[in-house]
């Protein structure tokens, strides 16, 4: 436009649409902010997309709902709180979680579902996994933090598509494993087994399924969709921090997008202690995916990106998840 490029996620301000006031209330932006500031003659593009059409989406300030009480982490509701209210200036509306089961939630734009430290399932139940799926049908956008994102996957709740995996298993272990028992027609043992020693014992009676080994908090790395819509202005590289044992499966292109994933095996780890297996199961694996449902969106961190409120670039990948899903949703 007039001879300079500008790159996705560039906010463009109508005069048309505001007051007066607009020249000062930007100056005072740029000032606190450091955005830089372009005006201009005409808004006719000369390459890209016009700002006229669907690629320029209007932006509006959306109604944000943040659930609170048990079963959330209270640290991780706080600092949810904190990085919305004292950071960015951007009120939100705490509801008791017990209330999302029944309370209508159309007065909303955006729900947001902390890390937690109990069970959403026992909290909400089949109730409020009904009264979520409705509002993300009509256009609401559901965003869920940490191990929130666990409830949102259970098959049983299907809000999202990703699904929480188990410990991964060396060809050494799947070997030795006891075969499944299978009972002959007609007799009501099952077929024997020999033991040749100790250790094939042990082998056996290993568990056929576990979670993956906990982290305590490691510094990982993870890497950005160039083209996504919710990666405009972030970092091509990011760092998190990553405590716990939740791992998914990526989504697959025909469900959804997985807008951030952790580094390569040999790359993921930036600091900290980090199992070699978890290192490798990690590798590629989704950080934050997005699922549109209906006229809505479900976004979904597997991490915890408002951990303390410190993590300034995870921050901003937080308000594009509020600001951009919100915009592009489709309310009734």
């Amino acid at each position: 436009l007039e001879g300079k490029t500008y790159p996705a996620g560039s906010l463009v301000v109508a005069r048309s649409e505001n007051g007066a006031d607009l020249t000062k209330k930007l100056a005072n932006l740029v000032t606190e902010t450091g955005a830089i500031l372009t005006g201009f003659d005409s808004s006719w593009v000369t390459n890209g997309p016009s700002l006229g059409s669907d690629k320029a989406i209007k932006l509006r300030n959306p109604r944000i709902l943040l659930a609170w009480d048990s079963p959330t982490d209270r640290n991780s509701a706080g600092a949810t709180r904190y990085v919305l209210e004292r950071k960015f200036g951007v009120p939100v509306t705490p509801v008791r979680i017990r209330r999302l089961a029944s309370q209508p939630l159309s007065g909303y734009d955006v729900v947001i579902l902390p890390d937690g430290e109990g069970s959403y399932g026992a909290a909400l139940g089949e109730a409020g996994a009904r009264n979520l799926r409705t509002f993300v049908q009509n256009g609401g956008v559901l965003i869920s933090l940490g191990t929130a994102t666990g409830w949102l996957a259970d098959p049983d709740v299907d809000l999202i598509g990703l699904r929480r995996e188990q410990a991964t298993v060396s060809e050494a272990e799947a070997k030795g494993r006891l075969p499944e028992p299978k009972a002959k027609a007609g007799a009501s043992g099952v077929d024997g087994i020999n033991f040749p020693d100790e250790t094939a014992y042990m082998q056996a009676i290993a568990e056929t399924s576990r979670d993956p080994k906990e982290l305590d908090g490691a510094i990982l790395r993870g890497e950005t969709a160039k083209d996504h819509w919710l990666t405009a202005g972030i970092a091509p590289t990011l760092h998190m921090m990553v405590a716990g044992s939740d791992i998914y499966r990526p989504l697959t292109a025909d469900v959804g997008d997985n807008v951030v994933r952790f580094a390569g095996p040999d790359q993921v780890k930036a600091s900290g202690i980090v199992w070699d297996d978890i290192r490798k199961q990690l590798a590629f694996k989704p950080a934050l995916a997005v699922q549109s449902r209906g006229r809505g969106y479900v976004v979904a961190f597997t991490i915890d990106p408002t951990y303390r409120g410190m993590a300034d670039g995870l921050d901003s990948l937080v308000m594009n998840a509020i600001y951009f899903s919100a915009a592009r949703a489709r309310p009734v």
